[in-house]
Parts: C-alpha cells; sequence; structure tokens
C-alpha cells in the first residue's frame, strides 16, 4: 500500500489484513505525521518513495518491494472485514487457473445515510508478476498489463470497505 499522512486510518487498516497476509509492505510518500511508524508498529515493512505525482509509480514501488506469489493491494482507509481476509487467504491458497492473474474485489463505500452503499469492482489481487503493474498516473488500473498478458481475471465475494 501507498501512503502520506494517513495516521488516523493506517493502523485499521494494517491491523485487519494483518492475519491474513505473509507480508505488508508501505511505501510512504513523504508523510510528516507518524504515518511510518504506526506502520512499523503493526508489523508493515515500510520505505520511502519521493512523491512524483504518479499513483501508479507509487503502487508499482510497493509491488516491487514484495515478495509473495500474490499481491493484494489497500488503501490506507480501507479495512476488510475478518471473513472476507479468510475468503481471501482462502483464494491465494488455492489451485488457480493457469490463465486467472488477477482477481476482482469489491470496494463498499458507504454513504452518510444509513443503508447507502456505493459498490466499485476493483483488480486488487494478482499474482506477482514483474509485467502485471498498474498503469496510468490517476486512476491507475492493473487490468491493461493483465489482459497483455493475454490473462483474465475472475470474481471473488471478497470486499473491503472503503472509509
Amino acid at each position: 500500500m501507498i501512503a502520506r499522512d494517513n495516521e488516523r486510518s493506517i493502523r485499521r487498516c494494517l491491523e485487519s489484513i494483518r492475519p491474513w497476509v505473509d507480508e505488508m509492505i508501505v511505501v510512504d510518500t513523504g508523510s510528516v505525521d507518524n504515518t511510518p511508524e504506526i506502520a512499523r508498529d503493526c508489523g508493515a515493512k515500510v520505505s520511502s518513495f519521493p512523491w512524483c505525482d504518479d499513483f501508479s509509480a507509487a503502487r508499482n514501488a510497493s509491488f516491487d518491494r514484495a515478495t509473495g506469489e500474490w499481491l493484494f493491494w489497500m488503501d490506507t482507509d480501507d479495512f476488510i472485514p475478518p471473513q472476507c481476509g479468510q475468503r481471501l487467504l482462502e483464494i491465494a491458497d488455492g489451485r488457480h487457473l493457469p490463465h486467472v492473474l488477477g482477481y476482482g474485489v469489491q470496494v463498499h463505500c458507504p454513504g452518510d445515510v444509513e443503508g447507502d452503499l456505493t459498490i466499485v469492482d476493483h483488480v486488487k489481487l494478482v499474482r506477482n508478476h514483474p509485467s502485471i503493474r498498474f498503469e496510468f498516473r490517476i486512476h491507475e488500473q492493473l487490468l491493461p498489463s493483465i489482459r497483455r498478458l493475454g490473462g483474465d481475471v475472475a470474481r471473488t465475494n471478497v470486499y473491503v470497505v472503503h472509509e
């Protein structure tokens, strides 16, 4: 994950995903608050990346530092419910068709009114392959690189909550 001045949200995010992953990578893009210290305290490997006005470049720096077979990315103001974390782990540890290079995960965005929920689909779980990288400076996407490799994205019933 990439972070900058997220001390109010990063602990909840990292604590929610920690039981379900082998490593947590946080690339800090210039925090002046306690974000890096909180991330380290939660067990994340923290490194710096000078902000260059390009979300894909920062996210790709985090992918470059990851060592797992599968990569799952989150925003610092996301959290994953335990049942979704368990399912994420089952998917990552399970069997995969060779052409499946990624998995779609829903992002649930609660509104200000009770019951108001916006749901967005993102490719959030991908194989750790050097050609699977984010593209576009803003609204960064993984799907173009997956498609260039001839890969597919499978659906899941996993979601994160974006606050």
